[in-house]
């Protein structure tokens, strides 16, 4: 199971519940391992008009997802995962960031797996929540 694409989905699930065209997989992944993907990604107006992404879509959303995993200090042989994802919204048409946010997941269980998928559980609730409190338009 891919959490990261899992997320992905239910990120862009949560844009069509809300009356967006939510998909993901616009880019490109060998796009992803450039290092222009870093300047993109703080909206440079010369790589966005290069892309032409606005003949796609009137929003790029991309995010970053970090993972760090302890033992659990309340039961013994538990995994405590962090899960951090920080993402950028970027306007096709003013080729520029117009919301930027970080969120965070902590979940505890008995592996690194089930607290991952936990943690990415957490972290979707979350986006939920900062996207209904924080609307694009």
């Amino acid at each position: 199971k891919n959490l990261d694409n899992s997320l992905s989905n239910n990120i862009a699930d949560l844009y069509t519940k809300a009356g967006k065209k939510g998909k993901i997989g616009l880019i490109k992944g060998s796009f992803i391992r450039k290092p222009e993907f870093q300047e993109f990604a703080l909206g440079n107006s010369d790589i966005l008009e290069r892309l032409k992404l606005n003949k796609y879509s009137a929003y790029i959303a991309i995010g970053k997802v970090n993972y760090s995993f302890e033992n659990g200090n309340l039961a013994n042989a538990t995994i405590v995962c962090n899960a951090t994802i920080t993402m950028s919204i970027i306007s096709s048409s003013n080729q520029s960031i117009i919301q930027s946010f970080t969120l965070s997941a902590r979940a505890n269980n008995v592996s690194e797996t089930s607290a991952k998928e936990d943690a990415v559980q957490q972290l979707i609730f979350n986006y939920n929540k900062y996207n209904t409190a924080h609307p694009l338009i």
